[in-house]
């Protein structure tokens, strides 16, 4: 049974339970029996559905259960969260059930028209056509009747209509066009928008013969009819947001149409016919399947824009080239090469968003003018290279973007484009920008941050109008000297080059400077390497507006740094190491309104900032401010700037801040006062501190929540006020709790919302949210239902979806509240005495707010999002994304906005309004924008170090891992990262945008959730006890050349080298002699008590366990006492059976469970935890030199890019022909610190010690120093597996130990994240140790970081498949250790039963002690059936024995496609080798077999020890890439 509540005419309503099945005849009959009985014309009442303020007539066959479940499911509900219960709560928003009368009143009372031309209706809730109305027909030339859902339109009404030429019927909720409209023959524009309407073979549109526009969109169309063909006038048509899945070829008949929308459908192909729209002159088709235009496009010749966004593109040869093209948008389509034939006329040309490797320009016919082409936009694609001569052949361009791509240098032939205005570079590769810039005089914008850049070219001072410059986040360590320095002279700046000790003297001239110093307004230089050397060129510029100069090295400005500087609005200074900043102009500033000095070292501000009287954003957080504002004549005081609006004294020290009061600053918008000891000069701190409220946002907690710090920066955007506010929030914690924590932001996402009134603020929703959400989610987890399946991720969904419905009930209560203050300040005679921010504004429905909540709960962090609010997380340097972007045009959500009867326009909004899908508020369109979270789940550990929370002020402009990347170089990576200044970088980084949109962020550490790293220590120790400890701390920007670090490792402190080396020998040679490696099987005749033993070989096995060797009998008879207990081990005994067996009962294990469960369990178990420090793969020799190069002299970079132990290292060097001669480089990294020190010691002790015996046998105790004391205590014989291994790796060590002696090796280590290091490779930061950008690998060990639970393949194969030599055996090589996590049928154990019985089954044909077991005849045990027979069988199989007779190929296949390999091996050019050349695809088959071969083993014995010793699990799949 559902609840409803039903509403009365009189504002009353009453709940009423309906069964799923209860149609709306069912219940009008019972509403009339138990609610309008009596009532006059009670027959006329019927119920009515309200959705959104469009009500509708129901019909009587509709199920009123069905409409709560689907708005309910529409709005983010869900099965388990109780529908049936929820129909009864108030929704009107959402909908609304209303029992009334159909009894119609004059409908045209509130009507009143001086003119009757231009009719507008729209939302009037009209039943019928208004009388008046009928009376003017006549004089009606435009009618909009929209949303007016039960509205019925007579045909003696439309005939009466003879001048009509626009009827607009949008958002009618009709099925079908109303049989009137087609009698309308004058009409000339129709809107039928966002109906209902399937199809229009009954509307007959072609009766009205001068229809010129008609517009569909948003309906349910799949077709159009027929007689189509007949509007022969018809010059405007959208159909988009429909559902075509084929291009309706009678649209070609409309050989006047001019202008054509089908953006939003399913089509995949155009037809041939379409060349036939030779007047076309617009076509949209965002957001469809089209892979290609066919070659009749060419026939458009009157076709000036296209708009082909969100499609699956492939060429554009055809459109560029159509002779009246003048603008194409191909963003996010799949170009992977790109040919400019660049039409007569095209101006505008958009294809970011692509995989765009290769751009080349076909040249147009001979004599042809210079090409058109203003504006080009190759942003976010592959491109590595530009063509220099294509590139000079653009001279028309005056826009041109290159932004995020992985180029490293521009062609000199940019100088030629002369008209250049805006060029824009960010994120890629350059290190240097050509010195041809210095030619483009019109070019006004210059956009290269995040790039490489270690200069700029001297040219640059000759770009006269060049107005905002940014190279931001790049190396710059100087800034060029103006290309003549007697021009410097001349304008009075003498000192030379570099140096201008007169500069800024008041007086000088401004004749002979360079054109720069007259252009230039903005100038962002933030996150560079400059020194205070770098500010005396910056001080002659004259026209500077904004100057960012964040995160340098600056110690110092000159006391005359501000003397040209009068226009300057805005400074940034933050990060830097000012101690003061200049007074002596300070004065001048007349318009300086942003003032960053935070994160400096600051003790003071100087009063003289009081007279800047412009000034409405300070930052001065995190400075050492010491002072007292009272002390106002050499002090600053913050009430001398009254104009403030921003005041951030977050981070200053735990002492030395009087805080008077601020009530004077009554502009005060935000007012940081984190980690600040508030003292007040009252009895009472609310009059020195302001108030938090929706206009006002007051912070003065502390910068910790749980142990985990964390900092908040923000902007005001362009508005100056508050639009977004932070919830940060510690719950208590009780005994045995665990601690959580909540990190949240609340806001809008642009600029202040149209309609709302002058003083209305757009920021009340934020408030509410923000002061109510705790409470809502303490609520939800309060009523959470684990015995259902609830879980953390319900209750942050539920406190969404409640909190939106609290959000609108809250506004709906403040309009009345202000509807009955307005009528009582009427009735006593007054008006506009209540305060007028009381006053409710009804837009504020329409507006909206997004939001971000980060829950920490213990070591889980739960992260739920709306909009472009978003929460990024930094694992070890790694950005991953936990939130959804909820943007209109992502498929899924256009999908569901669909579903919901909602369309989006061409400009990326939810009905022509919203630019997000999803939302806080916007109750005018709910359920199509509605506020269901999206909701991640993060394990956190060790490598976990901070999360980034913010609004799209950040991550419109910056991507997660730039972001990521300044925030770790904020204060140091990692967990010393500073959480307040990585956020004021980000800040400062985003400061070029934040005019566009407000900024607030929050970065929060979790230092608390992870374990401590400790640093590790590496020794070398002397006999008589002299110790060196070597710190060693694995840092990319930390570690030095290997064969340093190696030499560091054996250095013994001395301050005499001779005498070094003398210790170093005699604690060789003593060690040699203690310990001497041993090179025969010892004797087994050892006497622990006695710590004696005998030192001879042992020769003569023992012949009843074969397990340990003597040298004689003698000792053997000795050794006998103790050996005995071994030998005589029943468990050695072939016949052995547990005592279940031989005891002729079930075993007490087994229970309920089946074997799928028993394997399930038995595959997890409680020690499967902690630190790998071993690999988990056999070794592999990764260079396979016979089977790839066969050239013995070939020079060889290998990379192991996750490393873990050396044995693959070990292997491929031992794999090595003995006479190879080539140079070989390793690069060897791990993420785990532990590991890469092990390897270093490794190597160090491998490498120099000069005996290879002693070198292998240090080394190998090193390793598996508790596996070899086993293995000596028990012999080398082929039962005594500990004892052969011993003597294998020792033979493999000596041999690697020699072999790095020999042959030409260079190791270069490192311990950090893998992508890292790839891109600290690609920037040149590794350039000093031997890896400079150039540096190609032949081939690449990834190990098993391509498992989506570690890096991923995309990340692994993007960042480090540009690093893969060109030679043609150049292999990329890992595994999937962890796929079949996420598989179905990965492994054995999750198939159906009769694939686990299969394996079983063949398991037990192998195994000797399973055959003994299915061979016995009775368990003497009545109960134990066979089935139960069976399912002891399974518990004596190890659970990787059924790996190993399973064919997972066609699982791991399914397993690469729902990974996306195709879209990435496009995206990264490379491709998946068909047959393998350097390892095998799995454990123990051929390098040659086909993907579905099975491990062989030839024999028991090896069957044996590799599914019962061995930890393999026999589902690992390896792989192989290389270039296409």
């Amino acid at each position: 049974m559902y609840k409803i509540r039903i509403y009365h005419s009189d504002g009353s309503s009453h709940h009423a339970k309906v069964p799923s099945d209860s149609t709306v005849a069912e219940l009008n009959q019972s509403l009339h029996e138990n609610v309008a009985k009596g009532e006059e014309r009670a027959e006329q009442h019927k119920l009515y559905l309200d959705e959104g303020g469009r009500e509708r007539l129901l019909d009587a066959s509709e199920l009123p259960a069905s409409i709560v479940l689907n708005k309910l499911q529409q709005y983010g509900y869900e099965a388990q969260d109780g529908i049936e219960q929820l129909g009864h709560e108030d929704f009107p928003f959402l909908f609304k059930f209303c029992y009334k009368s159909q009894f119609l009143g004059p409908p045209d009372k509130d009507l009143d028209y001086d003119n009757f031309d231009f009719i507008d209706l729209t939302g009037r809730g009209l039943p019928t056509i208004p009388v008046l109305l009928h009376q003017h027909a006549e004089s009606i030339i435009s009618l909009k009747l929209s949303r007016n859902p039960t509205l019925k339109i007579p045909l003696d009404f439309i005939r009466s209509c003879s001048y009509l030429r626009e009827l607009v019927l949008s958002d009618m909720a009709m099925q079908k066009v109303p049989a009137s409209v087609r009698h309308s023959t004058t009409l000339q524009r129709l809107d039928l928008s966002s109906n209902r309407i399937r199809d229009l073979e009954d509307a007959y549109l072609d009766d009205i013969q001068n229809l010129m526009s008609l517009f569909v969109q948003n309906n349910i169309l799949e077709s159009l009819p027929w007689y189509f063909g007949r509007l022969h006038y018809l010059h405007t048509l959208n159909i988009s947001n429909n559902r075509f899945t084929i291009f309706p070829k009678v649209v070609t008949e409309l050989h006047n149409l001019r202008d054509l929308d089908i953006s939003f459908n399913q089509i995949s192909e155009l037809p041939e016919e379409i060349g036939q729209l030779q007047c076309l002159e617009r076509l949209l088709i965002v957001g469809n399947q089209v892979c290609r235009f066919p070659n009749e496009f060419n026939q458009l010749v009157s076709l000036r824009v296209l708009d082909c966004r969100r499609s699956m593109l492939w060429d554009l040869k055809i459109v560029l080239m159509l002779p009246a093209i003048e603008w194409i948008s191909a963003a996010h389509n799949t170009f992977t090469a790109l040919e400019l034939s660049i039409g007569p006329n095209l101006k505008t040309l958009d294809v970011s968003y692509n995989d765009i490797a290769k751009l080349s320009l076909i040249p147009g016919p001979i004599g042809q003018s210079p090409y058109s082409l203003t504006s080009l936009d190759l942003s976010y694609a592959k491109l590595s290279s530009l063509d220099d001569i294509a590139l000079g052949t653009l001279t028309s361009l005056r826009i041109l973007k290159l932004d995020q791509n992985a180029l490293r240098a521009i062609p000199d032939t940019l100088g030629d484009l002369r008209w250049l205005e805006t060029l824009s570079c960010s994120d890629n590769q350059f290190d240097f920008l050509p010195s041809t810039i210095g030619q483009l005089q019109k070019l006004e914008v210059l956009d290269a941050h995040c790039n490489n850049l270690t200069e700029l070219p001297r040219t640059i001072w000759n770009c006269a109008s060049l107005k905002e410059m940014n190279v931001t986040s790049n190396c710059l360590g100087s800034w060029p000297n103006p290309p003549d320095s007697n021009d410097l002279e001349a304008g009075g700046l003498s000192g030379g080059v570099g140096r201008w000790p007169h500069m800024g003297k008041k007086g000088s001239s401004a004749s002979g400077l360079p054109p720069l110093v007259h252009s230039l307004e903005k100038l962002y230089l933030g996150e560079n390497n400059l020194t205070d050397e770098v500010v005396h060129p910056l001080m002659i510029f004259k026209e500077l507006r904004m100057l960012n100069l964040s995160f340098n090295a600056i110690y110092e400005l000159p006391p005359a740094f501000f003397n040209n500087m009068i226009h300057l609005e805005k400074l940034y200074l933050s990060g830097n190491k000012l101690a003061s900043i200049p007074t002596d102009d300070l004065h001048r500033l007349t318009r300086l309104s942003t003032l960053y000095l935070n994160a400096n070292r600051l003790q003071t501000l100087p009063h003289e900032l009081g007279k800047v009287k412009d000034l409405t954003i300070l930052d001065i957080g995190s400075n050492l401010l010491r002072y007292n504002i009272h002390n106002w004549e050499y002090e600053w005081n913050w009430n001398f700037n009254k104009k403030l609006k921003y005041l951030n004294l977050s981070g200053t020290p735990s002492h030395g801040i009087n805080l008077a009061e601020f009530r004077e600053l009554a502009s005060l918008r935000i007012l940081g006062l984190m980690d600040v000891p508030t003292t007040t000069t009252g009895s009472d701190a609310a009059v020195d501190i302001p108030n938090d409220t929706d206009l006002r946002r007051v912070r003065t907690s502390s910068s910790t929540a749980n142990g985990m710090a964390y900092g908040i920066a923000d902007s005001l955007g362009e508005t100056g006020a508050l639009n977004v506010l932070d919830l940060v929030h510690e719950f208590p914690r009780r005994q045995d709790e665990p601690s959580k924590a909540i990190f949240a932001l609340f806001g809008r996402y642009g600029p202040k919302p149209k309609g709302l009134l002058p003083n209305t603020n757009p920021n009340k929703l934020a408030k509410f949210l923000h002061d109510n959400f705790i409470n809502a989610f303490q609520s939800q987890m309060h009523f959470l239902k684990p015995e259902r399946g609830d879980t953390v991720q319900d209750a942050l969904r539920r406190t969404f979806l409640k909190l939106n419905h609290s959000l609108f009930h809250y506004l709906d209560t403040w309009e009345r509240n202000s509807s009955q203050a307005g009528a009582t300040a009427a009735a006593a005679g007054s008006s506009g005495h209540h305060h007028h921010h009381n006053h409710y504004d009804p837009a504020l429905k329409r507006t909206g707010a997004s939001a971000v909540v980060v829950y920490f709960i213990d070591k889980t962090m739960y992260v739920a999002n709306l909009g472009r609010s978003m929460a990024v997380v930094s694992r070890h340097g790694v950005a991953t994304c936990l939130s959804k972007k909820h943007d209109p045009h992502d498929r899924s959500e256009a999908d569901r906005i669909r579903h919901a009867a909602g369309w989006v326009s061409s400009a990326g909004l939810v009905n022509d309004e919203v630019p997000a899908s999803r939302s806080f508020g916007h109750f005018n369109l709910v359920p199509v924008v509605n506020p269901r979270p999206d909701v991640f789940v993060w394990n956190l550990n060790e490598l976990d170090e901070f999360v980034i929370i913010a609004n799209r002020g950040l991550w419109d402009y910056v991507s997660y891992q730039t972001a990521v990347d300044i925030a770790r170089r904020g204060a140091g990576a990692g967990a010393s990262t500073d959480p307040m200044i990585a956020a004021q970088k980000l800040r400062d980084l985003a400061s070029v945008n934040l005019a566009f949109f407000p900024l607030t962020l929050a970065v929060s550490q979790i230092q608390s959730k992870r374990k401590p790293l400790t640093r590790p220590h590496l020794n070398t120790m002397l006999r008589q006890g002299n110790l060196r400890c070597l710190d060693f701390e694995p840092d990319l920007h930390d570690l030095a050349v290997a064969m340093e670090m190696l030499s560091a490792m054996t250095e013994i402190e001395s301050p005499d080298q001779a005498t070094r080396e003398r210790a170093y020998q005699r604690a060789m040679q003593a060690a040699k002699t203690a310990f001497p490696p041993f090179e025969a099987l010892p004797c087994a005749n050892v006497q622990p008590e006695l710590r004696a033993g005998c030192s001879k070989p042992g020769k003569m096995a023992c012949s009843g366990c074969k397990l340990v060797s003597y040298c004689s009998k003698d000792c053997q008879k000795v050794h006998w006492k103790l050996h005995k207990q071994d030998c005589r081990n029943p468990l050695k005994n072939e016949d052995w059976l547990p005592s279940w067996v031989r005891e002729g009962r079930l075993p007490i294990f087994v229970g309920d469970e089946s074997p799928k469960e028993f394997l399930s369990r038995r595959s997890t178990g409680e020690f499967d935890k902690g630190l790998t420090l071993w690999g988990n793969v056999p070794a592999m020799d990764v260079i396979n030199l016979g089977a790839n190069e066969n050239d013995a002299t070939k020079n060889l970079n290998v990379a192991f890019v996750a490393s873990g132990d050396m044995r693959h290292v070990v292997k491929t060097i031992n794999s090595l022909p003995s006479d190879y001669s080539g140079n070989l480089t390793i690069l060897l990294n791990d993420i785990t610190v532990p590991i890469a020190c092990r390897n270093l010691a490794l190597l160090s002790i491998l490498g120099t010690v000069p005996d290879e015996a002693l070198a292998a046998d240090v080394a190998l105790h090193f390793c598996i120093n508790d596996v070899i004391a086993a293995g000596k205590a028990h012999g080398a014989h082929p039962e005594d597996i500990y004892g052969c291994l011993y003597f294998y790796l020792t033979e493999q060590l000596r041999m690697f130990a020699n072999r790095i002696r020999k042959f030409s090796i260079s190791f270069k280590l490192f311990s950090t994240e893998a992508c890292g290091l790839a891109d600290a490779i690609k920037s040149g930061r590794l350039t000093g140790i031997g890896l400079p950008p150039t540096v190609r690998f032949d081939r690449i060990e990834v190990s098993n970081i391509l498992d989506s639970q570690y890096v991923g393949m995309e990340a692994v194969l993007v960042t480090w498949g540009l690093l893969l030599s060109d030679n043609r055996s150049a292999t990329i090589v890992g595994y999937f250790l962890n796929w079949f996590i996420s598989e179905k049928d990965g492994r054995p154990k999750t198939c159906r039963e009769e694939v686990i019985k299969d394996c079983i089954n063949r398991v037990l044909d192998r195994d000797e002690k399973a055959k003994k077991l299915r061979t016995r005849k009775s368990w003497g045990n009545p109960m134990a059936d066979m089935a139960t027979v069976w399912q002891i069988q399974v518990m004596v199989i190890t659970v990787q024995a059924l790996d190993a007779v399973y064919d997972n190929s066609k699982p791991f296949s399914t397993y690469l496609t729902k990974e996306g390999l195709s879209s990435i091996l496009k995206k990264t050019r490379l491709r998946l080798k068909d047959s393998h050349t350097v390892v095998p695809r799995r454990l123990r088959v051929p390098l040659q077999s086909q993907p579905d071969a099975l491990p062989e083993f030839p024999d028991d014995e090896s069957w044996y020890n590799y599914t019962n010793v061995t930890r393999y699990t026999w589902a690992e799949r390896f792989v192989e890439f290389s270039r296409q």
